[in-house]
């Protein structure tokens, strides 16, 4: 065989070689899931219709025993609501990006989470969840009828002096961009830089209360 022969092999050698290593070294991205719990257009629309309704009181003690009045914590600002089905996998893997936001506004805004469970069980959650803000229980879900919110992962944007802003069916990026733009814009406050780049970008809601 002559080494031009040999050189032209060996070419095509190399050349396969250098294409499998570039394949190997390309990650492995898989399609994002579909949503268990989509966000439809009937969601959509009952939620904004609740937009500028006065929304109801809360009293309650949270998790650590204190105290959670809406009415005080809305005296001079918004209040950021959160619902929460103990157990869910919806509320689960939402729950990161809430606390991001709460932690992106310095506890400048108020948090507050609303959940299904007892208070043993929302204590637990917020430990598992590192959570940082007042988690109350509705076992009843009266607040979660009241506000309207049907299913978990629902989030609501109270107003100075108790005025529903906004209700969210759900979260998925734009949403939670949406959400800190609005509540920068009651409290105040400049919009804080929060990565949400690892959240779903398809409208994702959650299990039904």
């Amino acid at each position: 065989m002559r080494l031009s022969d040999l050189s032209l092999i060996a070419a095509g050698v190399l050349s396969a070689a250098g294409l499998g290593l570039l394949l190997a070294a390309r990650p492995n991205v898989l399609p994002e899931p579909e949503p268990r719990h989509p966000i439809t257009d009937e969601m959509r629309r009952e939620a904004a219709a609740r937009a500028n309704s006065t929304g109801p009181t809360i009293a309650a003690g949270d998790t650590e025993g204190d105290k959670v009045n809406l009415t005080k914590l809305t005296e001079g600002g918004p209040a950021f609501l959160i619902f929460i089905m103990d157990s869910c996998p919806c509320s689960m893997e939402a729950q990161p990006f809430f606390q991001r936001l709460y932690d992106g506004f310095g506890q400048k805004v108020p948090f507050v989470g609303v959940t299904d469970g007892t208070l043993v069980q929302g204590k637990e959650w917020k430990a598992h969840f590192q959570m940082t803000f007042p988690l109350i229980s509705d076992p009843k879900k009266d607040l979660m009828q009241a506000f309207g919110a049907k299913h978990s992962a629902y989030t609501a944007l109270v107003g100075k002096g108790g005025r529903v802003v906004k209700l969210w069916p759900g979260y998925d990026q734009a949403m939670l961009g949406e959400m800190k733009a609005a509540i920068a814009r009651e409290a105040g406050v400049p919009d804080p830089k929060v990565s949400t780049s690892d959240a779903p970008t398809k409208p994702t809601s959650g299990c039904v209360f």
